[in-house]
């Protein structure tokens, strides 16, 4: 596999292994795609390698970042600091720069990783896989669905068609959001859950996908620390929904409802929940759930809501058990 590897471009030390059971110290001179050309001390003698898979590579310096201070690269991984503001670096515009062009050429960012791993996928045929991980507030999610959007705008030329598989997998970031998302202390839209995503391509084509979920904190749906909140769904449907369809699901308001009082924090400066929940509507009709789907699951979230109201008592004279 050729070593287009983030990170890796002219004049960049690196520490790289060819198998001898120790590290070596060079300097990349050119990166192309038939290998990469390092400068070398071996032995006492200066050469020039062409390397056609570097392993366990360290770059050591220099580093650039080009303008953008909040990332890296170190070899093949992503570094990122999550900045907190909005570094006007994730538009549309900005993404199509890094189409098709090689992920060394470029300044470090999620989009040159996904275009990588988009090239490779076509040119080696071969699985690729990325893992975002990272403490909680770090940015995963927003790396994410960058990831997913690069992709999907990849998969269908810039133009993302509706109805198309590509826009199912980029619908599908909202409905995970508002059903396992929550806001902590460190994170206003912390996943509270862990998620395999596999998408699936035909050729250059996004033909599917699929979510695995696992590790739901299924104990913030009763118990919230000082400061926090329930999952956003309750949130969006008792703040957003029209008052017809509250009354025929017996929903009312968020001060109504234990589940949502422990935390005290039902409003974050930083989101709207009705407009999170339109975003959730239009993605449920896009993805084609029906009104009974959707009925149902306001009837599960407003039974969820109101056992949490249901109290337990003693009960005077001989108990009849």
């Amino acid at each position: 596999m050729a070593p287009s590897m983030a990170g890796i471009r002219e004049g960049v030390r690196i520490l790289f292994d060819l198998g001898y059971m120790k590290d070596l110290m060079g300097e990349v001179c050119s990166v192309r795609r038939d290998g990469t050309q390092v400068r070398s001390t071996i032995d006492g003698e200066v050469k020039i390698l062409n390397i056609k898979n570097l392993r366990r590579v360290r770059v050591v310096g220099p580093v650039e970042v080009d303008g953008v201070d909040n990332m890296t690269y170190i070899g093949n991984i992503l570094v990122t600091v999550n900045p907190y503001v909005d570094l006007l670096i994730d538009g549309l515009d900005v993404m199509g720069t890094y189409r098709n062009q090689p992920i060394a050429s470029m300044p470090p960012h999620v989009y040159g990783i996904a275009e990588g791993m988009y090239q490779n996928l076509l040119h080696d045929g071969v699985d690729q896989v990325v893992i975002i991980s990272g403490e909680s507030g770090a940015g995963k999610t927003e790396a994410f669905k960058r990831i997913l959007r690069h992709l999907a705008a990849s998969s269908e030329g810039d133009q993302i068609t509706w109805g198309s598989a590509a826009q199912g997998v980029l619908e599908s970031t909202p409905l995970l959001e508002s059903f396992g998302n929550a806001t902590t202390l460190r994170n206003d839209n912390s996943s509270r859950f862990g998620k395999f995503v596999e998408v699936f391509f035909s050729g250059p084509s996004i033909i599917g996908a699929r979510v695995t979920n696992y590790l739901l904190e299924k104990s913030r749906v009763v118990q919230q620390s000082p400061g926090e909140r329930n999952y956003h769904i309750f949130y969006q449907l008792l703040s957003g929904l029209d008052k017809d369809t509250k009354d025929a699901h017996y929903l009312t308001s968020i001060s109504d409802f234990a589940y949502l009082q422990y935390g005290k924090a039902s409003k974050v400066a930083s989101r709207s929940d009705p407009e999170a929940l339109q975003v959730l509507l239009n993605c449920w009709s896009n993805l084609r759930f029906t009104g009974e789907d959707m009925d149902l699951c306001l009837r599960i979230m407003s039974g969820v809501l109101h056992l949490g109201n249901v109290e337990f008592g003693e009960r005077d004279g001989p108990n009849p058990f």
